[in-house]
């Protein structure tokens, strides 16, 4: 027990460290780096947000750390991340466009206060109550967009996810043994400078048909538009807050839990200082 504590305890340090460190080799994992660039380049550049970063780079050091200490053989487990599968920014606001009939990146726009507001709006920490009210009104027409979609989703049984998101790995994610899903917020968040933690929304226990999937999407990618999310950014400094682009990547990924319903475990977030 003691060791298995010792396991947990050293995750938990490397995955706060990963966050806080421009750079760190941990050379008795076989030289396995972690590189803020590269972080930043699959999180940023290729549009998949920090939490899939973050997750993949835990994911590397997860699979060393089973190679090198081997638990398996002294305690009968392994040390996992949950399988997960990204869909970046682009992907999304394409899907809206082409599928559902929606600009996001034009709606976006149309709200955005002038340059003279917006300094105004850092300064006061606070939003006038005009852009709040037409973020409310965007929030609905994201969801509507989505909803309109999802019905003819239903009736139509040779719909393909990973067409309509061009995406490859959703089909294997399905083929997986757990029996829910997790679709999860992955934008601005999860980084030194901002955690934003429960700013977004993230679905739990969401079963993994398309119907399903795409209904928990509405709620995530519509929650990056909420008053709680850019309040909390706005109060962190985000200088990305009024970025002419949206940033709505989503996160799909097992979920972890009894098959009875009624035996799930608890989970939270825990913050430390």
């Amino acid at each position: 027990m003691k060791k298995i504590i010792q396991y947990f305890c050293f995750f938990i340090f490397v995955s706060m460290f990963c966050l806080t460190t421009p750079n760190i080799i941990f050379a008795g994992y076989g030289d396995l780096e972690f590189s803020q660039d590269n972080l930043d380049n699959v999180s940023l550049e290729q549009g998949y947000g920090y939490k899939f970063g973050n997750l993949q780079l835990l994911n590397k050091l997860s699979t060393k750390f089973n190679e090198i200490e081997k638990p398996k053989e002294d305690y009968g487990y392994q040390v996992k991340v949950p399988d997960f599968v990204g869909i970046p920014s682009d992907n999304i606001q394409n899907f809206l466009k082409e599928k559902a009939g929606f600009n996001l990146v034009d709606k976006w726009q149309a709200i955005l206060p002038s340059k003279e507001k917006q300094e105004e709006t850092k300064s006061k920490k606070k939003y006038t109550e005009d852009f709040l009210e037409k973020l409310k009104d965007l929030k609905e027409k994201i969801e509507e967009a989505f909803g309109n979609f999802i019905e003819e989703v239903g009736k139509d049984k040779a719909f393909n996810f990973n067409n309509a998101f061009e995406v490859t790995d959703v089909d294997e994610l399905y083929k997986g043994p757990s029996e829910r899903f997790m679709v999860r917020s992955t934008g601005r968040e999860d980084t030194k400078e901002l955690a934003n933690a429960g700013g977004n929304e993230s679905k739990s226990n969401v079963i993994p048909d398309s119907v399903n999937i795409l209904d928990a999407m509405k709620i995530v990618v519509a929650s990056y538009f909420s008053e709680k999310s850019l309040k909390q950014r706005l109060g962190a400094g985000d200088p990305n807050l009024f970025e002419k682009t949206p940033f709505t990547p989503v996160l799909l990924q097992w979920m972890i839990g009894e098959k009875d319903p009624n035996k799930l475990p608890k989970c939270g977030v825990m913050f430390t200082e």
